[in-house]
């Protein structure tokens, strides 16, 4: 936005548009002033999905005539663009092109697909990380200095405050792709061991719409009805760091989680193996009472 010989910028954002409403404050805070084009597809297959988005995305391609179409991440929607972008011949930049796994899960199989459609920009530089991680930097800080007390997070929220009152704290909760991707049997041993880390520390857990409705429709919901648990809608970025910074330790299935709990200092555990990220910041220790425990003995 700093530079007067960068094109002109649009933002589109595809989904429900009060899944964006948690960064809109933080956008805010960024100083963010860009057009905003909101695409509400709704649920469906991953194909019919990717039809969905191609189909609303190609009459704001043909409005807007980009230069050049940037996607983060590797959802179908953002695979979608990629589609309508190749058809049309326009350069297509994918933003976390250098952080691909193995093609294992179908975000993975997008990601290869992703690949091969984005624009040749080279081979990364070994500073192309710690940019990346700089950036990431950057944000937790700024979330940190604007950030509420999690008192304040949880009384907002409607939550129970068991989760401060308990003499050892509290263990913050982030579960995204082993949700989305795991099969009933699997969920279920996942939330018994959760239920189970509760008994150690309360958990907090700010829970995404998509992921809830995983939960529900596998029936599943449940078993987070715990006085132990605290489910919280989604968070502003602020208030998710804030969270994060209260914590004794984070429980998540996400590189990007552990690489912000590693700057504010708080032990992060994984559950369940992380996307081989080749040289992603960050690092946890694997989940186990045990370390749960150990976590709670930390000064």
């Amino acid at each position: 936005q700093g530079r007067d010989d960068a094109p002109p910028l649009a933002l589109v954002r595809i989904g429900d548009p009060s899944l964006f409403a948690p960064n809109d404050e933080f956008q805010q805070h960024l100083g963010i002033e860009v057009p905003i084009v909101d695409l509400g597809i709704g649920e469906a297959t991953a194909a019919g999905r990717i039809a969905e988005v191609i189909k609303a995305f190609e009459p704001v391609f043909e409005l807007h005539e980009p230069s050049a179409i940037v996607v983060a991440g590797s959802s179908d929607a953002a695979l979608a663009c990629a589609i309508v972008a190749a058809k049309r011949d326009c350069p297509l930049v994918h933003a976390d092109l250098a952080l691909c796994g193995p093609a294992r899960l179908a975000a993975d199989v997008n990601a290869g697909l992703l690949a091969r459609l984005a624009v040749d920009l080279g081979p990364v530089p070994p500073a192309g990380d710690a940019a990346a991680a700089g950036l990431t930097a950057d944000a937790v800080a700024l979330a940190r200095s604007k950030r509420v007390a999690p008192a304040t997070v949880l009384r907002q929220s409607g939550a129970p405050l068991r989760a401060l009152v308990d003499r050892q704290g509290y263990a913050l909760v982030v579960l995204d792709a082993a949700i989305e991707f795991g099969d009933r049997r699997r969920l279920t041993a996942l939330l018994t061991e959760l239920r189970e880390a509760s008994a150690v520390l309360p958990l907090v857990w700010p829970l995404q719409r998509a992921t809830a409705a995983r939960l529900e429709a596998f029936g599943l919901r449940t078993f987070l009805k715990s006085e132990r648990i605290a489910v919280l809608a989604p968070l502003p970025y602020s208030d998710f760091i804030g969270l994060m910074d209260g914590a004794r330790c984070v429980l998540t299935d996400s590189r990007d989680v552990l690489f912000e709990a590693q700057l504010l200092g708080v032990p992060g555990l994984t559950i369940g193996p992380l996307p081989a990220t080749p040289g992603a910041a960050g690092a946890g220790s694997p989940y186990s009472k045990a370390a749960l425990e150990a976590s709670t003995r930390q000064p």
